[in-house]
């Protein structure tokens, strides 16, 4: 169970954590805090577990090192935790707010700036959150959660190539950011730059081995190569061993269904859940996989009807829908050209799911 310990502005604060959050999805601090502090945890713990799939988990653990950096006589730094609290019972407006007020009482927080910032690309308003990341990057140069997550306000707003640069950024300053491994090489795979696009995936692999949806992205990339049997054999000694999530979830049937070890009837049959909001995310999955098999055996009349599925589940912060509007972009003749796509970045977070980035590991230096 990997462990990091959190550095303190107090001798006596001692900040401890150890992470499990793959096999057991917990997540435990040990600490001896003062209360306001505790209040911003328990926010913060409560706001993890209610993100699909984790999404929250590495902005979550960010603004974990900034409380634990900063005394709660800091009037600046107390807005910035209140905005984090109002954040984690859902009141973006309200966050939004405290970071401001933080800002003004204390200007040069480049952190207060990248939570602003991080608030309002969550609500879609990647125009007022770009110039937030910015800013806190003209504070902190080295700030690569912040090129991070400007490059995803970019990517939303169709900047494919600045959203590119500030991936690479990140990934300079954090060679261990897997989630913006992650996002450029799902970009790369857009753009049909296959063989750069798999150097991400498997470079991101080094750092999250468990990404069930990097593997799945390896799988087509080297499928659409001529290697399917190679990549089906890659796949299926993956999901033997696979360590993450349960034998019969739903990402354990989209990989069977990958290696050819579920039928197409039946899985898209199993996208199906008494969830409206659950099952439009799977069938937007299942459509794009199940299109991507057609378009590689040459059906591009099937693969067309599927991908143009998966875009009318309107599951826009979903990589498989931006894929699929590139593909069909690209089925149609047509240049691919900026597109509004809703995409996140975790830091809020991973996997495949929304477009976030995140990382399953970390080095929390530029926090």
């Amino acid at each position: 169970m990997p462990s990091i310990r959190f550095p303190s502005c107090r001798p006596s604060w001692n900040y401890y954590c150890s992470i499990d959050a793959v096999a057991q999805d917990t997540f435990w601090v040990f600490a001896d805090l003062p209360a306001c502090f505790c209040e911003q945890f328990k926010a913060g713990w409560k706001l993890e577990k209610n993100m699909k799939r984790g999404i929250q988990f590495p902005l979550f653990l960010a603004m974990l090192v900034t409380l634990a950096n900063t005394s709660c006589s800091d009037k600046g730094e107390d807005y910035v935790r209140s905005g984090y609290a109002k954040w984690a019972k859902g009141d973006l407006d309200g966050a939004i707010a405290d970071y401001t007020k933080g800002i003004e009482l204390k200007p040069d927080d480049a952190q207060a700036y990248y939570f602003r910032g991080d608030a309002k690309r969550v609500k879609g308003d990647s125009d007022g959150a770009i110039p937030d990341f910015t800013k806190a990057i003209q504070l902190n140069p080295n700030y690569a959660f912040a090129y991070g997550n400007r490059g995803t306000a970019k990517q939303a707003k169709g900047d494919w190539d600045g959203a590119i640069a500030d991936y690479t950024k990140a990934i300079q300053l954090n060679p261990k950011d897997s989630w913006s491994y992650h996002n450029r090489g799902c970009l790369r795979y857009e753009a049909r730059d296959f063989t750069n696009a798999l150097v991400d995936f498997r470079k991101e692999l080094e750092f999250d081995s468990t990404n069930d949806y990097t593997r799945f992205r390896v799988w087509l990339i080297r499928a659409r190569q001529g290697e399917t049997e190679a990549a089906t054999a890659e796949l299926q000694k993956y999901l033997s061993g696979r360590a993450s999530g349960k034998p019969d979830d739903w990402a354990a049937k989209v990989g069977h269904f990958l290696a050819g070890q579920l039928a197409e009837p039946e899985f898209l049959a199993a996208a199906k859940n008494a969830d409206s909001k659950k099952e439009a995310g799977q069938l937007c999955e299942a459509y794009f996989y199940a299109g991507s098999k057609h378009l590689f055996a040459g059906d591009k009349a099937a693969a067309t009807d599927y991908f143009e599925k998966c875009i009318a589940t309107e599951q826009k912060d979903y990589f498989e829908y931006a894929s699929a509007v590139a593909e069909l972009k690209f089925l149609k003749g047509q240049k691919r050209t900026s597109s509004r796509i809703g995409l996140f970045r975790p830091r809020e977070f991973p996997c495949e799911r929304p477009l976030m980035s995140g990382l399953c590991s970390h080095d929390f230096a530029d926090a």
